[in-house]
């Protein structure tokens, strides 16, 4: 997995691809004043009877599709480390920066500082109809007084790529 953690978002992307992954990349308003652990207004579940397409490799290490494994519990770690942990299940990720909300603590009582994971939607023991997981992770600098249109990128690992 290719750092990309200090890349602006077409170098970024370009990393990613030169490295195998199938990136498609989207601009969202990342919502700062849901609590951590909760999903942001703007997720919405899965339609009912939905199902995963099959094709896609979204399996456990087990065999199960990764729909079935519950979401870990990220708070606190590093984006890095994050997806890398997602991607070990199986699971398609999206990372967003977004600012947590003010006065909220990582599991170990410190505040969350950047780079660090706050927020994966679904949130912790839940599942993931899709096998698809939201991350926020804290800016690596102080935002700006004007909200900006927040960048995300998703990375698939599919099948054996």
């Amino acid at each position: 997995m290719p750092d990309v953690l200090n890349l602006i978002g077409d170098e970024a992307v370009a990393a990613l691809r030169r490295a195998g992954f199938k990136v498609k990349t989207a601009t969202i308003e990342a919502a700062s004043d849901t609590a951590p652990g909760e999903p942001s207004p703007s997720h919405r579940p899965a339609a009912p009877g939905h199902r995963p397409d099959r094709r896609c490799g979204s399996r456990s290490p087990r065999g199960a599709p990764a729909s079935k494994t519950p979401v870990p519990d990220l708070r606190g770690y590093g984006r890095n480390q994050a997806i890398e942990e997602l991607q070990r299940l199986y699971f398609d990720v999206t990372t967003r920066v977004s600012k947590p909300p003010e006065g909220s603590l990582t599991p170990g009582g410190e505040p969350y500082s950047g780079g660090l994971v706050w927020r994966t939607t679904p949130g912790p023991g839940e599942l993931s109809p899709d096998g698809t997981i939201v991350v926020d992770y804290a800016p690596e600098q102080a935002p700006s007084t004007t909200a900006a249109p927040t960048t995300t990128t998703t990375t698939s690992r599919r099948g054996g790529d």
